[in-house]
């Protein structure tokens, strides 16, 4: 029986010296690289302790890549907190889909301190059980970023700290289980957006304060929401719509062309964008096979040409400067599709064609034009009014396509 007492007690020595299962969650660093591992911990390797952020101290100053091992995806932590913590010269982490995140609870400061990491990609990460991110990118200062659409927020209790001191970042893209519903308080969102001075939401809010946790996109929000959904004209066969955002990159969908433009003197020429990443900041024509077109904001760069596009566009409704000729996308009554004259407030989010002083009533778009609607076919009748499809009045209809009293009309 003493026997067994004393082998009960020097086994609780070994475990309250820090001595563990067999299979535990386990750091090996090699030069500026730290691999983490599951399984039994290799000899002069670190234990990850995961309440613990001590454990990371030797790391700061040095470690410049994180890898995580295949074989993390059997270990199923109820908290991944300071994992990365004060890493400071960490640049990559790579492998994080390794990382099972099925039963954590807890990212609070996972990733706090890591002052040169630039992006981070979290789409694999459950966040089913999420209760507590608190700090979680805290002086994340390189990163310009983050893509939290897949972050499922409804049960988490403290988001204080969140993105506290992330001066470089711009956007935060968030989806539709992203939540502040089970904060109790403001206390547990206390300077959750602090010094994030770079930051734009969804509406052009930028941060003003800090206190405010307003996590939600639209007025208010410092958030973006994932995807936004555009309506589009239908003219013939086709559906036709602009768009323009200032600080987002947004993707269409599989039935929609993305088209810059260019002008040269009544016709408007198209040039499609290959990757239908719509670059912030700039204006384009939306031609889709549906009437409702969906655009998905991302954090990948966009690779299209969108040099000599002349389209412009504001995020909100705003007055025309004087001085200037408007002109927006529309079919006009003789359905030829093209740039109209606009005399009235510009629309948000929408392109336009600004010109100094114009006169003409419209542009075409090239290679669009005709085959809109059926035209009617008539021999060298007169008629009140006539156009060409440039816009211009004619004093007789010419053989061709005219615009006579509104309708398009083959002279032959």
């Amino acid at each position: 029986m003493k026997c067994r007492f004393l082998l009960l007690v020097a086994a609780l020595l070994m475990m309250c010296s820090g001595v563990k299962a067999d299979n535990v969650l386990y750091a090996v660093v090699d030069g500026t690289t730290m691999t983490l591992k599951y399984g039994e911990i290799e000899a002069g390797a670190v234990e990850y302790q995961y309440w613990n952020s001590d454990w990371n101290v030797s790391f700061k100053g040095t470690i410049t890549k994180a890898v995580i091992d295949a074989s993390c995806a059997a270990y199923a932590a109820e908290s991944y907190s300071n994992l990365f913590r004060e890493c400071d010269k960490l640049e990559t982490i790579s492998g994080l889909e390794n990382l099972n995140t099925s039963n954590n609870k807890s990212f609070s400061y996972t990733f706090s301190g890591c002052t040169v990491l630039e992006s981070l990609d979290l789409s694999h990460f459950d966040t089913s059980e999420l209760t507590n991110t608190k700090g979680m990118f805290a002086a994340c200062k390189a990163l310009s970023s983050l893509d939290l659409s897949t972050f499922d927020t409804s049960k988490v209790k403290d988001m204080m700290y969140m993105f506290y001191n992330c001066s470089a970042l711009k956007i935060i893209i968030v989806g539709d289980n992203w939540s502040t519903a089970s904060i109790g308080s403001e206390s547990f969102s206390v300077d959750m957006f602090s010094e994030c001075t770079a930051l734009v939401g969804e509406d052009g809010t930028t941060v003003i304060d800090t206190y405010h946790y307003n996590a939600h996109t639209g007025t208010g929000g410092y958030l973006t929401k994932k995807t936004v959904t555009v309506a589009a004209n239908t003219v013939g066969s086709d559906n036709w719509a602009t768009y323009y955002k200032s600080n987002v990159n947004r993707q269409a969908d599989a039935n929609t062309t993305v088209y810059t433009a260019a002008v040269s003197g009544d016709k408007m020429t198209l040039t499609e964008i290959s990757d239908k990443i719509i670059k912030a900041g700039q204006a384009v024509i939306l031609k889709s096979s549906a009437a409702s077109i969906t655009l998905t904001s991302t954090i990948d760069d966009a690779t299209g040409d969108f040099t000599g596009n002349v389209l412009e566009g504001v995020d909100v409704v705003t007055d025309r400067a004087s001085g200037n000729t408007y002109y927006v996308l529309g079919k006009g009554s003789a359905g030829i599709i093209g740039f109209y004259k606009y005399e009235r407030t510009l629309s948000a989010n929408k392109a336009f064609y600004k010109v100094a002083a114009g006169s003409r009533e419209y542009f075409t778009i090239e290679g669009f034009s005709t085959g809109i609607q059926e035209m009617e076919a008539v021999s060298g009748k007169k008629a009140d009014v006539y156009y060409d499809l440039s816009g211009r009045r004619l004093a007789q209809p010419k053989k061709g396509v005219n615009i006579v009293n509104g309708k398009l009309v083959i002279i032959k």
